[in-house]
């Protein structure tokens, strides 16, 4: 499964879209939510059939997807969206509630990866659903000690959810997104000049330094920059967004 931010485009679930038009698919749209939620009850059934497929099953993920999975639960799921990509492809995304803050609320097939019909998406929705039926009895770890973890060129940053929720509920607006892509650039040019940002580069580095890296970084994942650069995993195709 592949973590995500709300920028899929266009149509709607369920609609034959055109790669001509510039709308984003929105998972947050009523419409959209409402059809999402209907193809959940409609397709749990086949999910419960094919559960016992996915007993000791071996996927491989990123450390961000790794550590989505952990909170992402079947009765977390409230709805499965499938809609058409800019060029056409089909894509389908899960959506969840009650995950930590900084951990991605919607997952699905990546966007380098797109399938070619709406029943190889559907069929991946299922197999997605199947998985977390699969994995029903195993509880989510508490909100309290999860964290949130941003992906930056050759490092993995891990931040208490929650910094980011005081961070997402203070007083004073967050900058935008292009405020925040800038200055992810500009801490990777400060710090690893025209290479990646490295385990040893952050080892290397003043506290105060280090702060400034771990504060773009929590901004990046409350504007919903699920990683930087911000290109998609390679995910295994059993399934960010």
């Amino acid at each position: 499964m592949a973590t995500r931010d709300d920028t899929r485009k266009p149509g709607g679930a369920g609609q034959s879209g055109n790669w001509h038009q510039t709308i984003r698919y929105k998972h947050k749209d009523l419409d959209n939510r409402r059809k999402a939620k209907a193809l959940l009850a409609r397709l749990m059934p086949e999910a419960e059939r094919r559960a016992p497929e996915f007993t000791n099953l071996e996927t491989k993920s990123s450390s961000l997807g790794a550590n989505t999975f952990k909170h992402i639960h079947i009765d977390r799921v409230t709805g499965v969206h499938v809609y058409q990509g800019e060029r056409g492809g089909w894509y389908y995304d899960l959506s969840f509630k009650d995950l930590p803050p900084g951990v991605p609320n919607v997952l699905g097939q990546p966007v380098a990866f797109p399938l070619d019909t709406r029943e190889e998406a559907i069929d991946g929705a299922v197999s997605m659903l199947a998985m977390l039926v699969n994995k029903r009895d195993q509880d989510p770890p508490p909100q309290d000690d999860a964290e949130a973890v941003f992906p930056f060129d050759d490092v993995v940053i891990s931040l208490p959810s929650q910094m980011i929720r005081t961070l997402s509920e203070a007083p004073v607006p967050l900058p935008d997104h292009e405020y925040v892509r800038t200055r992810l650039d500009e801490v990777r040019k400060e710090f690893a000049g025209d290479g990646p940002l490295t385990g040893d580069i952050l080892n290397k580095l003043t506290r105060d330094d280090l702060m400034r890296v771990y504060a773009v970084a929590a901004m990046a994942i409350c504007r919903g920059i699920p990683r930087w650069p911000q290109s998609e995993e390679g995910v295994p195709k059993s399934r960010q967004h």
